[in-house]
């Protein structure tokens, strides 16, 4: 179990088929349960000084769903539905101010031997 484990998160992940020569997006929604939720605020430096970014990491045991780049990621269990692209930008919109909601774009594998507490760690 992982420290401060105690979270429902739920995962949005988009895939395409194509079918009949044209790309079709579908969405699946994935509930992950005993995650883990941090958000912090980091500074950066850029062309016109220190910048400040907020940032979140959630933490999926090992014996659940991989969280991959581009999937969406939700505290709590989402009820609503995702059909688009503008779908995420809208709930992540709408999270902002507060960090509940993120688009992946790393994923660090942390289920190896030797890892205390095999998981995946989504930021």
């Amino acid at each position: 179990m992982i420290p401060f484990g105690g979270e429902t998160v739920t995962l949005i992940r988009r895939t395409e088929a194509t079918v009949n020569g044209r790309t079709q997006a579908s969405y699946q929604s994935i509930t992950l349960d005993e995650c883990s939720w941090r958000r912090s605020n980091e500074l950066r430096m850029d062309g016109n000084g220190v910048k400040g970014d907020r940032t979140v990491t959630c933490r999926v045991p090992a014996d659940q769903v991989e969280p991959r780049p581009g999937d969406l990621l939700i505290l709590g269990r989402y009820a609503g539905t995702v059909s688009s692209a503008a779908d995420y930008k809208r709930i992540v919109d709408a999270t902002k101010a507060d960090g509940s909601a993120f688009v992946v774009e790393e994923v660090t594998d942390n289920t190896r031997g030797g890892s205390p507490m095999p998981h995946w760690k989504a930021r």
